[in-house]
């Protein structure tokens, strides 16, 4: 034997609610399915035939990849959980995760992000939000109010900071309502399955945002 992993594997994560089956030649990662505690299929990888994609708990999809030939590299879509596409990562070569860029369904992202939650969509949000400050700052700076009354606080909280940032006057008031929000809102880190508490509660980032904006 040469000590290099071979063979179908099943892991158990999340308390054995998640089951995962993978397969390796000579150590290199070729297929995987995972299903979670109800049996339904969350993630399939299969390097042979180019497949790659994740689903939500209810099985609709969530991402997918499209590698096409070595100069168009791939496409990876985002998806909401009615199973309308996000933003689009486009890469020039499928071996270099780097150096994509990202295509966005502005009307959907504009008009119904109050349908989003923070556990799969804040990287998306997050990314358009740049986005549109590179774009159009007004643009921008309304997205970012419209945010304020969103039901995820991880959204409200990034909303906030980057009204600071962008220095917008009118956003003062109604920055102000959120004085006393004693809310700390998680910073979602989905690469790594992780939840942290933010430093700051809502009322301490309102008030950094508007000392920003207007420093007297």
């Amino acid at each position: 034997m040469d000590g290099s992993k071979n063979g179908t594997f099943t892991d158990w994560f999340e308390n054995g609610e998640t089951e995962s089956k993978s397969i390796y030649e000579m150590d290199e990662w070729m297929f995987t399915k995972r299903w979670n505690k109800n049996k339904i299929l969350i993630k399939h990888f299969d390097k042979k035939n180019n497949a790659d994609s994740e689903y939500y708990d209810t099985g609709k999809i969530y991402y997918d990849t499209i590698f096409d030939s070595p100069i168009s590299g791939f496409t990876q879509t985002f998806y909401n959980t009615n199973g309308i596409w996000l933003m689009k990562n486009i890469g020039a070569d499928k071996n270099k995760w780097g150096g994509y860029k990202n295509e966005f369904h502005e009307e959907e992202l504009l008009h119904y992000s109050d349908i989003l939650n923070s556990t799969f969509h804040n990287n998306i949000i997050s990314f358009f939000i740049w986005h549109l400050r590179r774009t159009n700052e007004s643009i921008a700076i309304d997205y970012l109010m419209k945010l304020l009354n969103h039901q995820d606080d991880t959204f409200k909280a990034e909303a906030i900071i980057r009204l600071g940032e962008l220095k917008a006057v009118k956003a003062i008031p109604f920055l102000e309502t959120f004085l006393k929000d004693e809310t700390r809102p998680f910073r979602i880190n989905r690469f790594q399955g992780m939840e942290m508490s933010n430093v700051y509660t809502i009322a301490e980032l309102a008030q950094r945002a508007i000392r920003s904006i207007s420093p007297e």
